[in-house]
């Protein structure tokens, strides 16, 4: 393509308005790129799902969904029946230790009792030896006092 060297000023003329109506391909440049690039062009995007596998993937999803909800109830009604049957243990040992304690109760009334006549017995003896205690502590006092009213006397 030969271009011809024209002034800002100067008008076009025809000879150039006709080569710009001319559409020219360079075809030699147009092979070569092609031979580049290869004819055909890979798409790498994923291809358009169809209606139904997506109405089987959500209907799996929500079957995958439930089968864990039914597996999460199943863990909770176990861990509710263990509970249950520690509750029901801990029932069975209360009222064990109830008989427990109530036989202990009878037991120690029993000794208690026993034990009473003896524990009169000794409160008994424990009163003797408070009286003569406190009578000792009196003749000592009597026998000052004696000794006082005798010096009187003398007097």
């Amino acid at each position: 393509m030969k271009q011809s060297q024209k002034g800002i000023l100067k008008k076009n003329s025809q000879q150039d308005l006709d080569m710009k109506k001319e559409l020219h391909w360079d075809e030699h440049t147009i092979q070569q790129q092609d031979l580049e690039r290869g004819n055909k062009t890979k798409i790498n995007e994923p291809k358009t799902p169809y209606e139904d596998e997506i109405i089987q993937q959500n209907l799996q999803e929500d079957k995958i969904e439930v089968e864990d909800e039914i597996e999460q109830d199943l863990i909770q009604a176990q861990l509710n029946k263990q509970k249950l049957q520690q509750q029901h243990q801990k029932k069975l040992d209360i009222e064990e230790l109830n008989k427990r304690l109530k036989e202990d109760l009878d037991r120690e009334r029993k000794n208690m009792d026993d034990d009473s006549a003896e524990e009169e017995e000794k409160r008994k003896k424990h009163e003797e030896f408070v009286k003569k205690r406190k009578q000792h502590y009196n003749e000592k006092n009597l026998i000052r006092d004696a000794m006082h009213k005798k010096q009187f006397e003398d007097q």
